[in-house]
């Protein structure tokens, strides 16, 4: 894209992106290079990509199954998606995987497709990552969804991570669902979602299942509005969708509330360089308020000497306290966190099983 085969809006931007990574590198800011490297390849890239995040078991794998009207993603009270699964478009159905320990995808059976991304899944290779292409009109405009693991608290490592995997998309879904109201943890995770991706929509799941979906909905858009984000809610049932398209009856499928959602995505789709270039310019925003931020602390501490040497004290505590978190007591920290939530996942397995039998028997 980049040359005579660019158009000259996106010549002109991709100008401005390299002035501010001269910048970063002038004023020793080698930290804000990979943000900016990533919005130069967004503007390259002509697809554009959804991401969809959420909590564990809030619905992500049934809203991209009834989004596509087919299994891709599977969906199981036992079992949950434990890597990235990427569907694109595909004259035919395909699939590959990645593999730990190599940068090339391999080619897998369709069918194997469910043993793999699960935390189920078990073998000597672990897979990193998944890649589906499907014949499907939704994706054919360039769309690709994500759909990403759950990430079991949006404050741990998980939630870090697809943090990071954010900062790469042009557009996400957020994935909630009608159980309850939004929690302070995925509002603090919407939050830094909006300072990464200036493309957002909430999705709340399972109006089917909970009847006072309409009050959880009026509470989340109140705590959106406390927390000064103006972000679309969406409510949907995956299991009308479902139904709507083996029926074809175009009323349950407007009952779903899937409709908005793809024309939000097909409109996404069709403007898929604009939206691109939108988050590369936010990209270039959010380097630059990080550079202006230490030129003013500079010029606070030339102005104020005394609070310049408060800064720097305050600064070296900082300092002490990032070390130790980086030592034992954070590895224990991570290893007392990761073992509670998998502690959680077996209770609620055994639960969710001794509850089968006991419907069974």
């Amino acid at each position: 894209m980049e040359g005579e085969s660019a158009s000259a809006p996106d010549r002109a931007l991709i100008e401005i992106i390299d002035v501010a990574a001269r910048a970063a590198t002038a004023y020793e800011r080698p930290d804000l290079l990979p943000r900016l490297e990533r919005a130069r390849r967004r503007i390259a890239e002509p697809d554009l990509t959804v991401l969809v995040a959420g909590e564990f078991k809030k619905g992500k794998s049934s809203l991209v199954n009834a989004l596509l009207g087919t299994v891709v993603c599977p969906v199981d009270d036992d079992v949950a998606t434990a890597v990235p699964t990427m569907v694109r478009y595909g004259s035919e159905p395909a699939a590959r995987a990645r593999y730990e320990g190599s940068d090339e995808l391999e080619a897998i059976d369709p069918a194997e497709l469910a043993a793999i991304v699960t935390e189920a899944a078990a073998g000597d290779r672990r897979v990193t990552a998944v890649e589906v292409e499907l014949p499907r009109r939704l994706l054919q405009g360039g769309i690709r969804l994500v759909d990403t693991p759950g990430v079991g608290g949006l404050e741990s490592a998980h939630g870090a991570v697809t943090l990071g995997a954010i900062a790469m998309a042009d557009a996400v879904v957020f994935v909630t669902d009608a159980s309850q109201e939004l929690t302070a943890p995925e509002l603090g995770f919407l939050q830094r979602v909006h300072g990464l991706c200036p493309n957002v929509r909430i999705v709340m799941t399972k109006t089917d299942f909970y009847p006072a979906w309409r009050r959880i909905l009026e509470l989340d858009r109140g705590h959106l509005a406390a927390a000064g984000l103006d972000f679309e809610i969406l409510p949907t049932s995956s299991a009308l969708r479902t139904a709507a398209l083996r029926s074809e009856r175009r009323d349950l499928n407007d009952e779903s509330g899937f409709s908005a959602l793809v024309a939000w995505l097909l409109e996404a789709g069709r403007n898929a360089q604009a939206l691109s270039a939108r988050a590369s310019v936010h990209d270039v925003l959010r380097v630059v308020d990080q550079i202006r931020s230490t030129f003013a602390a500079e010029r606070d501490a030339l102005a104020d000497p005394e609070a310049a040497a408060a800064l720097v004290a305050r600064l070296d505590e900082a300092k002490e306290r990032a070390d130790e978190l980086k030592g034992r007591s954070a590895r224990w920290t991570q290893t007392l966190g990761d073992g509670i939530t998998d502690l959680g996942s077996d209770v609620n397995h055994a639960l969710r099983s001794g509850m089968r039998t006991v419907i069974e028997e």
